[in-house]
């Protein structure tokens, strides 16, 4: 994948990020922000970024998929999952989530994704059902 399918990927979905005392952060609709460009967006410093990225709920949808993780510097090869806390706090912002996202009972939910190589699209894990929410 080049740098340009790269942004088009980051096109394709949208990101968001999960912060529990303000609420749900989401990336404008035809942007290509990484989580963490959408974090210094709005200001926030690079410490306090990469303390949101390892601790908070991010994620992103597409194609009908919700996938929810958290965590940075995975190897490749590992997962990036997310906590039982944070998939119970999580919960707390479904119906933020459903407002946001066109989300149906043909949405897939995910918390998890595998770190690929750089450049392929990483295969979604820890897949969840719609009845965790209820």
């Amino acid at each position: 994948m080049t740098i340009d399918s790269v942004k088009e990927y980051h096109l394709k979905r949208r990101s968001f990020v999960i912060l529990p005392e303000a609420g749900l952060l989401v990336a404008k609709l035809g942007t290509s922000f990484s989580h963490t460009d959408l974090l210094k967006a709005c200001g926030i410093s690079d410490k306090d970024c990469q303390r949101i990225i390892d601790n908070n709920p991010r994620g992103y949808f597409m194609n009908n998929n919700l996938v929810i993780y958290q965590g940075d510097n995975v190897e490749e090869g590992s997962d990036w999952l997310l906590s039982e806390a944070n998939q119970h706090m999580v919960k707390t912002f479904w119906k933020d989530l459903k407002s946001v996202f066109p989300i149906n009972k043909q949405t897939k939910i995910f918390f998890g994704v595998h770190r690929g190589k750089p450049g392929e699209l990483w295969p979604t894990t820890n897949p969840v059902e719609q009845s965790f929410f209820e």
